[in-house]
């Protein structure tokens, strides 16, 4: 039998660690009978680890230009349905979060494609995230990657254009109204397996193959380092400058720096408490309907905040003056000063 599994991120969930442990391991899967397709990846140029270019070849970015060409992504389909028409039995593993923005015939050219190969078994994952912290992590990749077109606009222009991807009930109803069975996880370290997304993906998969994968290679996968909230601040500013590239490459360098020695930096709280609020009550009943469907509904407290939280004072005496993200460069790079003074 030939079962297909397709992993469809979402975004900011761990997806590049995940990645890159199952290509460096695609040899020991197929020994149970998984088959992650190597050869849709492109870790010397971009390091993508998984299979965003097969996605692309339904639905192309408007940057592929500077990544890859439409006459590339057609040989990789090429050689895929070849690949896939071969595979006598066992289980296909896709991963891509550029899949769960396939809109609706997309997805059924793909599916088509699996299906014509024989693949009529489909298993749908998805793991999720909070709106809030995802969307500020997602802007945040946005805004360092300059490389791939750097996001300049303020945040809340650009959510507003990408919203519908944080609308992840729309997203895998969609998949099972073309015949696929769906897996909704959380990415939370709390209620993942061992606090790992690897070790709770093996076990999805266990459940979903019968496979117990063993004796694979085990190192530090942490991919898209998450910079500091008021780094991003930063670059998304140098990002609307054309001769910057040495200033965003320094911020990108000491954002980085920030991290190693202090490790428990903000992240994400570049975003005002009230907007983080506005943006979860937008996706509550979505919220709702996933969690009682393919999570369980005890679960909507994850996507709820507590309304007496609510304050932007903080937040204000941080971010609410001119240069104030400078500010927080400077502090902190005089935290990190005075430590390792210390330890000398």
């Amino acid at each position: 039998m030939k079962v297909g599994i397709i992993h469809i991120g979402a975004h900011k969930t761990g997806t590049s660690s995940l990645q890159k442990f199952l290509y460096t391991n695609s040899s020991v899967l197929e020994q149970s009978s998984i088959y992650y397709p190597t050869f849709l990846c492109d870790t010397v140029k971009h390091r993508f680890y998984g299979h965003n270019y097969l996605a692309w070849f339904f639905c192309p970015p408007k940057r592929l230009s500077s990544i890859t060409s439409l006459s590339h992504l057609s040989e990789l389909y090429e050689q895929f349905k070849i690949y896939i028409s071969q595979l006598d039995n066992g289980f296909l593993l896709l991963s891509s979060e550029a899949f769960s923005i396939l809109n609706k015939s997309q997805i059924s050219s793909f599916l088509d494609t699996l299906r014509y190969a024989g693949f009529n078994k489909l298993h749908v994952i998805k793991y999720v995230r909070r709106q809030d912290i995802m969307s500020a992590a997602l802007y945040q990749t946005a805004v360092k990657n300059y490389r791939l077109g750097g996001v300049s606009e303020r945040f809340e222009e650009w959510y507003e254009r990408h919203k519908f991807i944080f609308d992840f009930y729309s997203i895998v109803k969609l998949w099972e109204n073309h015949g696929c069975d769906i897996v909704v996880k959380i990415y939370d370290r709390s209620l993942l397996k061992n606090s790992d997304i690897i070790d709770d993906f093996l076990e999805v998969l266990f459940l979903l193959t019968g496979e117990k994968v063993t004796n694979f290679s085990r190192e530090s996968y942490e991919e898209n380092i998450t910079l500091p909230d008021f780094v991003t601040l930063l670059l998304s500013k140098y990002n609307s400058i054309e001769n910057a590239h040495k200033i965003r490459k320094a911020l990108r360098e000491v954002g980085e720096i920030i991290i190693k020695y202090n490790p428990s930096v903000p992240r994400y709280d570049f975003i005002p408490p009230s907007l983080k609020k506005k943006i979860l009550d937008e996706f509550y009943q979505s919220n709702y309907y996933l969690c009682k469907e393919y999570i369980g509904v005890e679960y909507i407290k994850y996507f709820t905040v507590n309304h007496e939280d609510i304050n932007d004072l903080d937040w204000e005496k941080r971010f609410g003056y001119p240069g104030a993200p400078w500010v927080e460069l400077l502090k902190n790079l005089q935290y990190i000063i005075e430590k390792l003074q210390k330890e000398e």
